[in-house]
């Protein structure tokens, strides 16, 4: 992960933290000498808990470099403004989603964004099982159960580039 922005590292590292310690408890801990039977359906919740969590700090995130990006206006209003405006309306934060919310700030940002993250690329398939699964899960409830928590961790490493460019587009170089 190369996030530089301490704000989204520490999100990140909670995810990770998160991810790392529901493992443990649904598969044991392999320092441990005696072994545990793994629990695949305490896994299964745990994974679903998880992801709701990791979506939500992706939603959380890109707004926060939104409202940072805002700030650097200088102009307090605008900032308010902004951070009303996408706490509001940005849930979910798909693919086009993002593209639509740079597209407001700025043609090249929304460009930048789609050359450096392909429509059809490993992140953006990550981040629509990420929303795939939380909308699953909200609506189809708890019967529907099949996400490990090795596969949301692995959408979890795979959505970090998305992080990292809009962090670079919104943040760093402006």
């Amino acid at each position: 992960m190369n996030i530089k922005d301490k704000y989204i590292s520490d999100k990140c590292n909670e995810i990770d933290s998160l991810l790392k310690q529901a493992k443990i408890w649904a598969e044991g801990d392999p320092k441990l000498k005696r072994k545990q039977k793994s629990d695949f359906k305490l896994g299964a919740h745990l994974a679903t808990y998880a992801n709701v969590i990791m979506l939500g700090m992706l939603e959380d995130c890109i707004e926060y470099m939104v409202t940072e990006r805002a700030r650097k206006s200088g102009d307090p209003e605008i900032v308010n403004y902004v951070s009303n405006h996408i706490s509001q309306s940005f849930r979910n934060p798909n693919y086009s989603k993002i593209c639509e919310v740079l597209g407001q700030f700025s043609a090249k940002y929304k460009s930048e964004f789609q050359d450096r993250i392909k429509h059809d690329s490993s992140a953006v398939e990550a981040l629509n099982s990420i929303i795939k699964n939380k909308t699953n899960s909200a609506h189809l409830g708890l019967s529907n159960l099949n996400l490990s928590i090795d596969d949301a961790n692995g959408y979890f490493l795979r959505v970090i580039p998305i992080l990292e460019v809009l962090e670079d587009l919104l943040i760093i170089n402006p």
